[in-house]
């Protein structure tokens, strides 16, 4: 809690790898295919909205929106983004949420999972909320198969060979002094990743009955920072994304269930 409420004023600024146009511009694709798989929107939960990139999307795609987030910073500056839409927020612990049984038609999670120490007892609360026949989306999660395989020092190469600006210059040495100290210990799962066959294990064990894994290589941190026409190269994203052989080695995992 207090970690989150720390970071909240310089989240957007410091996670360069998710706002920036062409990782948004591949992540509202992957949800909007996720919805469209969604019969009823009426109601969507988002657990550990953070400052309001998931919530904000759903928004436009149902009736109501919950944002829920451990931090009360977090969810002040969420609420500050979205101030006057349909969308309401609840400080609460992803594996202990305060809903009723079957209350969502739809449940997101942006970039949550790896931070909790137990992802089992969030996903068994989430099956508790979720509706008979509702979604669930995961998305921005540590791929473990990338963290053992070539994938990861191509990565490298890249991080290297465009001499990326570690220091931003939208940076302060706050910020910075946030980002190493605070952020890097939230990540409980984030060194050694998630692997399709570890979430497929613990979804089974929790009750869904359908899921659907997913890849996708986030290069766009490093090429977004870029001027143009150099930024464009961002765009590999989507193209590594759609070959088999390599988008298993993507740097993050997302998967879409059904109840």
């Amino acid at each position: 809690m207090q970690i989150h409420d720390k970071e909240a004023w310089v989240y957007d600024e410091v996670h360069t790898e998710v706002f920036n146009k062409f990782e948004q511009r591949s992540f509202v694709r992957r949800l909007s295919e996720a919805i469209m798989g969604c019969n009823r929107r009426k109601l969507a939960l988002d657990i550990g909205c953070g400052t309001g990139n998931l919530t904000s999307r759903l928004i436009d795609s149902f009736e109501y929106v919950v944002g829920s987030d451990i931090s009360k910073n977090m969810l002040k500056k969420c609420r500050t983004k979205n101030k006057g839409r349909n969308v309401d927020y609840v400080l609460a612990d992803g594996e202990h949420l305060p809903f009723r049984d079957h209350m969502f038609d739809f449940i997101g999670m942006y970039s949550v999972l790896h931070h909790l120490p137990s992802p089992y007892n969030c996903l068994k609360e989430v099956y508790e909320s979720l509706k008979s026949r509702g979604l669930v989306y995961i998305d921005h999660e540590p791929n473990l198969k990338r963290r053992r395989k070539v994938s990861y020092w191509v990565d490298l190469f890249f991080f290297m060979a465009i001499q990326y600006r570690r220091v931003q210059r939208i940076l302060s040495s706050v910020h910075l002094d946030l980002r190493n100290r605070y952020y890097s210990k939230t990540d409980v799962h984030v060194k050694e990743g998630f692997s399709e066959e570890y979430l497929s294990s613990m979804c089974r064990k929790v009750g869904f009955s359908e899921a659907k894994y997913c890849f996708h290589h986030n290069f766009s941190a490093r090429f977004s920072q870029l001027s143009y026409p150099l930024s464009e190269l961002s765009r590999l994203d989507s193209l590594l994304d759609r070959i088999p052989v390599i988008k298993q080695f993507s740097s993050l995992i997302f998967l879409v269930l059904k109840k």
